[in-house]
């Protein structure tokens, strides 16, 4: 399912802005 991939990947990303915080 690349969908379910696609979203993993997209909320590692959000994951990681919000460890870094807003620029």
């Amino acid at each position: 399912m690349p969908y379910v991939s696609w979203n993993l990947e997209y909320a590692l990303q959000i994951k990681q802005a919000a460890v870094h915080g807003p620029v």
